[in-house]
């Protein structure tokens, strides 16, 4: 049986996450946005997570970029309440897929060490929540998942959303085939 107490905590965050994030200041979760040559996408992508995070920190790499750099700077100036950081990863990502895996690379070239350098943007206590910047999500589910993380504040928990791979293809967003969302147990 659900304590009283348990049961206005419930609906007092679920009332207040939603309308005002009154909650936020127990527990802070924040979006980890990774970013490589997504112009098609990144729009969709910060729209479908903006108001839904305490904060965004977006890290891209210093390869040759396609102009995703150029709009998020501009997508956050225009958005400041998103409250979005924007960091420069200084070496080239090899992808994991990539077969040039297989050959001998420096660390810093790796999927692990991009990563453990945004990373490094959090604190300690913080919830970081690992966004593609090819994925859209529904506003609403990832709100019920960062309220839900806010209430019950757990300390070894996985949370996962199931997100679509996406990419824009003559002003229409369309979603890859045939594997249509990405991970077999969500992202």
């Amino acid at each position: 049986m659900i304590s009283l107490k348990k049961l206005f905590l419930s609906i007092f965050v679920s009332f207040f996450c939603v309308k005002g994030n009154l909650y936020a200041s127990e527990v802070k979760v924040s979006a980890f946005l990774r970013v490589k040559d997504e112009i098609k996408t990144i729009e969709a992508c910060l729209e479908s997570i903006k108001g839904v995070f305490d904060r965004i920190v977006i890290i891209h790499s210093n390869e040759k970029d396609d102009g995703s750099v150029a709009f998020m700077h501009k997508w956050c100036l225009k958005n400041k309440s998103a409250h979005c950081e924007i960091y420069e990863y200084p070496y080239d990502v090899i992808p994991s897929h990539s077969g040039k895996y297989s050959r001998k690379y420096n660390y810093e070239n790796t999927l692990a060490a991009y990563n453990n350098f945004g990373l490094k943007y959090f604190d300690a206590e913080e919830w970081v929540v690992k966004i593609d910047a090819d994925q859209v999500y529904l506003k609403e589910e990832l709100q019920k998942v960062v309220s839900k993380i806010k209430l019950e504040n757990p300390d070894n928990t996985k949370y996962s959303l199931i997100g679509y791979n996406t990419f824009k293809w003559h002003d229409y967003l369309v979603k890859y085939k045939p594997t249509p969302f990405n991970g077999q147990n969500g992202d």
